[in-house]
């Protein structure tokens, strides 16, 4: 019976080269692409570089952590994206040198936009029943 029970758990332990592939595929690719371009521009390792995809990426990342609450409580809400969309409009409009505002007008506005439909969002999700998934159409 010892035979049995430790034949199945390294059965189960074993993983093929297709699940290898599928649970890995994107790492072992990622890893490659930044080896080939390291060899191709050896920049590419470099602390601008390195800062530049960070900062690129904290969007996402701020609003991967928004999104983590939203499926936590089961439910599904692609608004975020026109949110964001929407907001970073008005910030860049007001941000432009032919309006003459400060550059902190901008963030305020692009804040207040994301606040305010935001808002409508919840109001129209957690007080009118209304699905998370069918308000992003109400935009």
């Amino acid at each position: 019976m010892n035979n049995l029970a430790s034949g199945i758990s390294t059965k189960k332990n074993k993983l093929s080269v297709r699940q290898f592939v599928s649970t890995f595929g994107s790492l072992i690719g990622l890893i490659v692409l930044v080896i080939l371009m390291s060899i191709l521009k050896p920049t590419f390792i470099g602390a601008d570089n390195i800062r530049n995809i960070l900062r690129i990426a904290s969007i996402n990342g701020l609003l991967a952590i928004g999104m983590s609450f939203v499926v936590i409580t089961g439910g599904i809400d692609l608004s975020v994206g026109a949110i964001m969309g929407c907001a970073g409009m008005y910030s860049a409009y007001f941000a432009q040198v032919k309006t003459g505002n400060p550059w902190w007008v901008a963030v305020l506005v692009g804040l207040g936009m994301g606040l305010i439909i935001g808002l409508f969002n919840g109001i129209c999700i957690a007080y009118l029943k209304v699905p998370a998934f069918v308000v992003l159409w109400a935009l």
